[in-house]
């Protein structure tokens, strides 16, 4: 089995949590901040961003660069993804998180 891509957790200010990846460089950031991000605590929901190499937004859906109300849960499923790819799958966010804007 090919060697995980490590990662360091940074919290940047309270209610932001990124995932620095090491391999390929990109950041999974996750807001839980009810005030500033799209999501809400009593739900269990976060709002999540990826950045690039660069600290670019990378586009999770046609309409927006972050993907909001996503269950809090999934943050691991993404955090396995973003571990154990060379180069992050785009497409798989894309069409992860297309239908949760748009319902």
């Amino acid at each position: 089995m090919k060697e995980k891509n490590k990662y360091t957790m940074s919290v940047v200010r309270e209610g932001l949590t990124q995932y620095k990846f090491e391999g390929h460089g990109y950041t999974l950031s996750v807001g839980s901040n009810d005030d500033i991000h799209y999501c809400s605590s009593h739900q269990g929901t976060v709002e999540i961003a990826v950045l690039d190499e660069h600290g670019h937004f990378v586009p999770l859906t046609r309409h927006d660069d972050v993907a909001g109300y996503i269950p809090r849960e999934q943050v691991d499923g993404l955090l396995r993804v973003l571990e154990t790819v060379e180069h992050p799958p785009f497409r798989y966010f894309h069409h992860k998180y297309e239908n949760v804007l748009d319902d």
